[in-house]
């Protein structure tokens, strides 16, 4: 499925481009959201070897759930570039079940957690990869301004994954309007939410297993880095390009079009 505007999907890619064959859309979320990260992986090892990734980062989790809201809850960490809101990394990762559970919800939590054991808080190795990817492709040599929220375990995780020129700072995470410093991120996952379903509110649509979240949300960030416009008034140049780590715009169609790997 390629997205269109705010999480709209076109039909017509749901059919195999060589032979015509309707594709099932599992085999089609698969595929495009494959190429997707290895579109990004691309752009930047590209940018790492001319050693553009610098600057302002902004990381906070967005919670959600896979299949049960109080039962299965989900942790969402997104990292982004500041001034560009190019969206760097995802991960998706279990967090326990919600407190004052009901006693049929107890009865069904000791139930799964019989089945497939005890549910535990994925957040910080979530975090840490997040922190790793970056750490990986940014220039050590500029300095690198990570903002976050207040959260305890984000000071240990990128210490673990990244030192020197590294400046960590820390907000409180109450303000949601345009007076917080991480009203970027914020305004990132207001984004997301929206036009990706699976992480739509109170909706069938929720996703049912986390993995394909992930695999979902690697389709909404190939558009939001490299289709959609930066803003409504900055309609002709992409998150990617505003931070110059492409130098071209791309269409939906011309995104997928594009080779990332040599045919083998």
């Amino acid at each position: 499925m390629a997205a269109d505007s705010y999480g709209q999907f076109n039909a017509s890619l749901l059919y195999c481009n060589k032979c015509g064959q309707a594709m099932p859309v599992r085999q089609r979320l698969l595929l495009l959201a494959k190429h997707a990260r290895e579109f990004q992986n691309a752009v930047l090892e590209r940018a790492r070897a001319r050693g553009s990734i610098y600057g302002r980062f902004q990381l906070d989790e967005q919670q959600t759930f896979e299949g049960d809201r109080r039962l299965k809850p989900v942790t969402f960490p997104v990292l982004i570039h500041v001034e560009s809101r190019f969206v760097l990394h995802v991960e998706a990762e279990t967090l326990p079940a919600r407190g004052g559970l009901s006693r049929s919800e107890l009865l069904r939590k000791q139930r799964l957690e019989a089945k497939f054991g005890v549910r535990i808080s994925g957040s910080r190795k979530a975090v840490k990869r997040c922190f790793e990817e970056l750490s990986r492709v940014r220039n050590p040599e500029v300095l690198t301004v990570m903002q976050t929220d207040k959260a305890p375990h984000y000071p240990g995780a990128l210490a673990e994954t990244m030192s020197g020129n590294v400046l960590h700072l820390r907000y409180s995470g109450k303000l949601k309007d345009k007076s917080s410093p991480l009203w970027p991120i914020n305004f990132t996952l207001a984004m997301l939410r929206d036009g990706l379903s699976r992480l739509v509110r109170r909706t069938w649509g929720s996703t049912k297993e986390r993995a394909w979240l992930a695999e979902h949300a690697w389709i909404w960030i190939a558009y939001r880095n490299y289709i959609r416009g930066f803003t409504n008034k900055n309609r002709h140049r992409s998150s990617a390009q505003i931070a110059k780590y492409v130098s071209r715009t791309f269409s939906k169609t011309s995104f997928f079009e594009w080779r990332v790997l040599p045919i083998r």
